[in-house]
């Protein structure tokens, strides 16, 4: 449970981080 939870938040911080950003497709390819 706890390593799904980690990796939600990494996704979540990742996908925030690109969104304002505006790198997102890079870092969904990269």
């Amino acid at each position: 449970m706890s390593s799904f939870f980690l990796i939600n938040l990494f996704i979540l911080g990742v996908f925030s981080f690109g969104w304002r950003n505006n790198i997102f497709p890079s870092c969904i390819w990269v």
